[in-house]
């Protein structure tokens, strides 16, 4: 990819997958169709030790938080899980490619003159909704600004 990138039409996929287990297929068809230079997935439902699932692609590499961090420190998880986002880049972006944030809730990479933000926000009922809500905001108004 040329260092000018003034041109240069980014392909973005974004997808609530409610759950990686039901949604693999979905991925594989995206990758394989669309061939995107990321795709954004919110909702994987992925533990620490289960991240390396979303690694579907050789052509893609991951950026993930895990879902569930907090429930799963505090014990066996009960009731239906939540959360976890990813960003897969395509690998031919590698070299410009700079992870800005890794959050639980919000992913930030630059790549080819872009900022590309993959947020999942709080539903209606989440305990403490505006206050995640402000805190993610306020982390992408930071390195909105610092740009």
């Amino acid at each position: 990819m040329a260092s000018d990138n003034s041109n240069y039409i980014a392909s973005i996929v974004s997808f609530n997958l409610h759950g990686f287990n039901q949604s693999t297929d979905a991925i594989y068809e995206i990758l394989d169709l669309f061939k995107p230079d990321c795709l954004c997935v919110q909702e994987h439902w992925l533990t620490v030790d289960n991240l390396f699932n979303l690694d579907v692609d050789p052509d893609y590499f991951v950026v993930s938080s895990p879902a569930l961090w907090t429930a799963v420190e505090k014990g066996p998880i009960v009731g239906r899980p939540s959360g976890g986002i990813a960003t897969l880049v395509n690998r031919k972006l590698i070299r410009e490619c700079r992870v800005l944030l890794n959050s639980d809730r919000c992913i930030i990479i630059e790549f080819a003159g872009f900022m590309l933000i993959n947020i999942y926000l709080p539903c209606v009922g989440t305990e403490n909704r505006l206050g995640i809500c402000s805190e993610i905001i306020s982390d992408i108004e930071f390195y909105l600004s610092s740009t």
